[in-house]
């Protein structure tokens, strides 16, 4: 009978791996492997992954909220133990034209790089993790892959015994590590027949550069997308901020304290166009947009709100996206990771959270691979919008969203 595999994407932990011993998870580090390699690869990389996860996920979602890095991240964990056509399809998926050595050694820089910006005044953590079941050997070469570039720790539990009780901490785990903000990624039951849950994580804080007073804040109506209308609080200031026009679109950004992370809104002229808008969204197009960018004086008109996703299912739009052997227990070659064909992913989660307000954002993303007077300009985000939060010194995405209905 097959093993299954599960991978999990969570929030900032970080846990260090012992190839020899079963060691428990710890806090998160800042600490990583410098390597050699720029982290362009990676970025790059992550950006389109972003935005094609963007385009499976909005199918069947309202507002919406994800952190593709976590994601990405697992995936990649996972690739470094594929072999054959699993491999090839992750890389396609994972939109990778490098090759696997190159684009882990790339995470690690990009990841040395996200260390920097806790240093800046805002907290940006992230950490990976493999949870095996106890005394299932793997290969020492998959292992010190996914230690030397992402970092992560190594923990031995009883999926077979005690299955409830390994989803139990791993839950707990991610659950302490996101501020309490992810809870119960993985659902019950969990298989028995888990072999290996691969798991990453980021979590976010950032104080707006230029904060909003809550003075300034009053309740307006907000146009969702079938023209219904409800009022919500709309935040309020005029500053200097990063904006543009281009295709029909405003493009604000927004700073947190000291520049390094800021985040980006894209906000069609009105809710008929949002849809043709959506389909059109690219790594590439939000470079050309950021790019517009220059300090403007304008007045923002920005809802205070907050998302909490539901669990996504990832193996649709992961399948979509090229990886279709890695979900299949007969095509799946994950023999780098044990030395045998007899792992394969049986499902993968992702949930994620943020909330925007007066002095800031709190944003967490947890997967799981089971395996004032008037400005000049206004930005009036009253109707449906797409945002992210990204790194500014290398552009990588690290959460995206889009709020078109307000709730509760």
């Amino acid at each position: 009978m097959h093993r299954v595999l599960k991978v999990a994407l969570f929030c900032p932990v970080l846990l260090v791996i012992s190839c020899n011993a079963s060691r428990p998870p710890g806090g998160l580090s800042n600490a990583g492997n410098p390597g050699t390699e720029k982290p362009q690869v990676a970025v790059e990389a992550v950006n389109s992954f972003a935005f094609r996860m963007y385009h499976q996920l909005a199918k069947e979602n309202e507002n919406l909220f994800f952190a593709p890095l976590s994601i990405w991240s697992a995936f990649a964990m996972a690739m470094a133990g594929a072999r054959g056509q699993t491999e090839a399809q992750l890389q396609q998926a994972l939109q990778l034209q490098a090759g696997g050595d190159q684009a882990h050694a790339a995470y690690a820089a990009l990841d040395k790089a996200l260390a920097e910006a806790s240093r800046s005044g805002s907290t940006l953590k992230t950490a990976t993790a493999l949870w095996s079941q106890k005394g299932e050997p793997f290969r020492d070469e998959f292992l010190l892959t996914c230690t030397n570039n992402y970092r992560s720790g190594f923990k031995e539990v009883d999926f077979a015994r005690q299955p409830e009780a390994a989803r139990n901490e791993i839950n707990a785990w991610v659950e302490d590590q996101t501020n309490k903000k992810i809870r119960d990624l993985i659902p019950a039951p969990l298989d028995p027949l888990t072999s290996l849950v691969l798991t990453s994580a980021i979590w976010f804080k950032g104080i707006w550069q230029h904060q909003f007073d809550p003075k300034h804040t009053e309740v307006e109506p907000f146009t969702c997308l079938d023209g219904t209308k409800t009022k919500i609080p709309f935040m309020h200031q005029k500053a200097y901020f990063g904006y543009a026009t281009a295709d029909g679109v405003q493009i604000l950004e927004l700073p947190y304290k000291h520049r390094v992370l800021s985040m980006v809104v894209i906000l069609p002229s009105d809710t008929e166009t949002f849809r043709s808008f959506e389909k059109d969204l690219s790594a590439d197009r939000l470079r050309k947009w950021t790019q517009l960018t220059h300090e403007t004086e304008v007045g923002v008109y920005f809802p205070r709100f907050r998302i909490q996703s539901g669990r996504y299912d990832l193996k649709p739009p992961l399948e979509n996206m090229g990886a279709r052997d890695a979900f299949q227990p007969k095509a799946a070659d994950f023999s780098g990771m044990n030395g045998a064909r007899t792992l394969w992913i049986g499902s993968a989660v992702h949930k994620a959270f943020v909330d925007v307000n007066e002095e800031g954002t709190e944003a967490a993303g947890a997967s799981a691979v089971i395996m004032t007077r008037s400005a000049a300009l206004e930005f009036r985000a009253d109707r449906p919008f797409v945002f992210l939060i990204r790194h500014i010194p290398t552009g990588c995405i690290l959460f995206v969203g889009r709020f078109v209905k307000p709730q509760g």
